[in-house]
Parts: C-alpha cells; structure tokens; sequence
C-alpha cells in the first residue's frame, strides 16, 4: 500500500480520481508478527484517507477473511 499509495499521491494528473486496487486474503502478515503487521496495515490505510485516496478492496481465496 506505501508504494501505491506514494505512486498515486507523486504521479497522479490533477484533478483526477485517484483509486487503489487492494487485492488481499485479509491476513495481515508483515512487517513481524499479526499485531504489528495489523497496525501497519490501519496507518497506511488512515495515511491513504489523509491523502484523499479511494482503496477498493478484494477479498482473495477460499479463506478469505471478511470481517
């Protein structure tokens, strides 16, 4: 999500939309262990908020999680 989100935020043409296309199991994995990669996960998603992007988010697999 950092390099998308940057990508979007540095590169995106005025005035246009700007969407992120999450593809994910739901299984926050990285960085360290499910609490910390789970923290990272919630600030980049309010980083992504705070620079007014919209992230679409697909559920991927048979476990999935989606919640």
């Amino acid at each position: 999500m950092t390099i998308g989100r940057n990508e979007l935020v540095q590169h995106a043409r005025p005035r246009s939309s700007r969407l992120m296309v999450l593809m994910t199991d739901g299984e926050a994995n990285e960085p360290g262990d499910a609490a910390t990669a789970k923290a990272a996960v919630i600030t980049e998603a309010n980083l992504a908020q705070a620079a007014q992007l919209t992230v679409l988010t697909l559920g991927l697999g048979a476990g999935a999680h989606t919640s």
